[in-house]
């Protein structure tokens, strides 16, 4: 649903630091949050579906969403997680081709719905946005290429863990000496496609996590109950036989 409302100035949220909002200079910032359609997505929700055609941008105010894609099996694998602070559908609205992945809310969410001409028309004024969203798309790119190198030294439990404390210190929040939220709903099916190995894996990785007393885990939902052991579990580089 939406109410078509224009946005209000931002006061100072925390924005993850390697989301859009958390790199732009104010003037910039408030611009953007008043340019497009005010939208109330509820959890579950596909605000982007992979194969369409819609051009447009969707800026996330609050929230959490999943980025997935299907596999050759007929799977869905997830790609990455993107919460209040980041751009969504940005390369569609950028290229006008079909979208390459789907976005679904973790939780209620809340977001601008960004035509792409109104985009085009605010990154024309707006030269240091673009600039932002360029450097974006690099990190994101060189984050992806760094943990596939990363990765091939790594046990699956290693790589289960490192996703883990990744999702937390981006996205989650401390509740108390050591321990984390991690803020949205994940899966073993999740966990295992956002880490490359097999759910099988990800199912043998959580149960040891879980027996170390680093995570609890129930409802779909993964809390840190100590991130230091989880973190140490991270750091294993043995491959698996």
């Amino acid at each position: 649903m939406n109410d078509g409302s224009r946005a209000l100035p931002v006061l100072g949220p925390k924005w993850p630091p390697s989301s859009l909002l958390a790199r732009l200079e104010e003037a910039d910032r408030e611009e953007l949050l008043g340019i497009g359609t005010r939208m109330v997505y509820p959890a579950q929700h596909v605000v982007i579906r992979h194969g369409n055609t819609e051009d447009y941008a969707v800026l996330l105010t609050k929230g959490l969403t999943k980025v997935m894609v299907d596999t050759e099996n007929g799977r869905e694998a997830l790609l990455a997680i993107r919460a209040g602070g980041d751009l969504v559908g940005e390369m569609a609205a950028l290229e006008g081709k079909p979208r390459s992945a789907t976005v679904i809310t973790c939780a209620q969410t809340t977001a601008r719905l960004i035509p792409a001409d109104v985009f085009h028309e605010f990154l024309a004024r707006r030269p240091r946005v673009l600039f932002a969203i360029t450097r974006m798309l690099s990190e994101r790119l060189r984050f992806a290429n760094e943990q596939r190198v990363a990765f091939a030294a790594l046990t699956a439990r290693a790589r289960v863990a490192r996703i883990l404390v990744e999702v937390a210190h981006t996205y989650g929040r401390p509740t108390g000496d050591q321990q984390w939220d991690l803020g949205l709903a994940l899966s073993n099916r999740d966990i295992a496609s956002f880490a490359g190995v097999s759910l099988s894996s990800a199912e043998k990785a959580m149960q040891h996590v879980r027996r170390a007393g680093a995570v609890t885990q129930g409802n779909r939902r993964v809390f840190i109950a100590d991130m230091a052991a989880l973190e140490n579990a991270a750091a294993e580089t043995d491959r698996n036989p």
